[in-house]
């Protein structure tokens, strides 16, 4: 759609260009570009990463399995 595609360089503008946000540019996890093959690749991983803890969690206990501890959630974004 034309309007992510001009978020994505309003976006783009003011962090690299302007030179705004500064911080945004250090860090290491941002991407402008939420549909590039590489964070679709990495989204994927992500995906198999909680499908496995979920599965885990699920033949352990059948009721509580979506609950999620903050060591878990980084293992899947890899933090």
């Amino acid at each position: 759609m034309w309007y992510v595609e001009g978020e994505y360089h309003f976006a783009k503008f003011f962090i690299k260009d302007y030179d705004r946000f500064g911080d945004l540019v250090e860090n290491k996890y941002m991407e402008l570009n939420s549909h590039s093959s590489i964070s679709i690749s990495k989204y994927e991983k992500e995906l198999e990463r909680y499908n496995k803890i979920i599965d885990d969690k699920k033949e352990k206990d059948k009721m509580n399995y979506f609950d999620l501890a903050e060591e878990e959630i980084k293992s899947i974004l890899r933090i």
